[in-house]
């Protein structure tokens, strides 16, 4: 096990080691379990086309037990890789709906804007496995655009926010996972896409927001580690390392803002 005691801080302040801490971790947490019988059944059901059904939202009606998005989470913690073939299938589908060649078969949800909500999940998770598809990091720097003028000053200005949001996308956010920003697509999708400056301004206004991140945790993440916290150990365990692989994609992490992560979870 690594030791976090072999850290060094260089002259910026940034905790320095000799292998990141966060790509050790993020191996630890996988990659012994991609032969699994629950692995290979994940397999089982992907379709010819790459999808497991719905993308988003499971629909009764399918008959399927999973989607398309939730065998992609399972099949990524237990290790699996754009260089597997299940994921290359799956990449590929996603990349053929997002520049309009195929369509998820999703109903169209009402209460957001449903197209710019699509092509962030299938950029996302398309940069998850790999930064080689033009339209998915076109639709990256789309949101490092927005998120960047929302964070002049190193502070997060929600009016700004609001603006850039319709200079980009043409119309004005709508629904709870647009107006506030903070949930797990633009999070994951903006790694390797914002300056330094921005990049920690943003990491300090999610750790410290107290809503947490939408869709990973509804409490304020820099208090998760502390005892006093009410969930189950087991349960923040496991969280923490959702919130650790989510910032490893992230290019300038300092390792001040989660080394109490690492030493938590270790």
């Amino acid at each position: 096990m690594m030791n976090i005691k072999n850290c060094g801080e260089g002259n910026s302040g940034r905790l320095l080691c000799s292998d990141s801490l966060l790509t050790w971790k993020r191996r630890s947490l996988s990659s012994m379990h991609k032969d699994t019988k629950w692995a290979k059944q994940i397999i089982a059901m992907q379709e010819e086309d790459g999808k497991w059904g719905s993308f988003h939202t499971l629909s009764v009606s399918s008959g399927r037990p999973i989607t398309t998005e939730q065998a992609l989470r399972r099949l990524e913690r237990l290790g699996y890789t754009i260089e597997d073939v299940c994921i290359q299938k799956a990449v590929s589908y996603m990349n053929s709906c997002l520049v309009g060649r195929a369509d998820i078969p999703d109903r169209r949800e009402k209460l957001l804007d449903w197209d710019i909500f699509v092509s962030l999940m299938l950029a996302t998770w398309i940069r998850r496995f790999s930064d080689e598809f033009p339209a998915a990091n076109k639709v990256a720097d789309q949101w490092a655009a927005v998120i960047t003028s929302a964070f002049q000053g190193d502070a997060y200005h929600h009016k700004e926010y609001i603006s850039a949001y319709h200079d980009i996308f043409g119309v004005k956010p709508r629904g709870g996972r647009f107006v506030d920003f903070t949930c797990f697509y633009p999070i994951s999708l903006l790694g390797n896409r914002l300056d330094r400056r921005i990049e920690e301004a943003l990491m300090d206004y999610v750790l410290n927001k107290e809503d947490g991140i939408y869709y990973i945790y509804s409490e304020k993440i820099s208090s998760l580690a502390r005892e006093s916290c009410s969930c189950p150990r087991f349960l923040k365990a496991g969280r923490l390392a959702v919130i650790l692989r989510l910032l490893n994609f992230w290019q300038n992490t300092d390792m001040r803002h989660i080394s109490y992560i690492l030493l938590w979870t270790g």
